[in-house]
């Protein structure tokens, strides 16, 4: 059995509700990489802290380099590390403190 709708600003809003349900699911399913962590909560003198823990042996951790990074700006960003603040570039190369 086929139906023909003639009407089509009724099959225009079906389908547009149809486009905005399934865009919506789609955006509330979880990253397929957001689960190959196992999160653990780490409390070291009185403060806490998230680990990641890569659950898939194809995924790797950078640990942090900074204790501090702002944002980028003309290609730079500015960072610290200890007491001192320099600038990196989009490779993470050029750092000067």
């Amino acid at each position: 059995m086929i139906v023909r709708i003639d009407n089509k600003p009724f099959l225009k809003t079906v389908l547009l509700s149809y486009f905005i349900f399934f865009a919506c699911v789609s955006a509330l399913a979880a990253h397929p990489c957001s689960t190959e962590f196992k999160i653990d909560t780490v409390e070291k003198e009185g403060v806490s802290s998230i680990r990641l823990t890569p659950t898939n042996p194809n995924v790797s951790v950078i640990q942090p380099q900074f204790n501090r990074v702002g944002k980028f700006s003309g290609g730079l960003a500015p960072v610290q590390v200890g007491d001192k603040w320099g600038y990196i570039d989009f490779t993470y190369c050029s750092l000067s403190l």
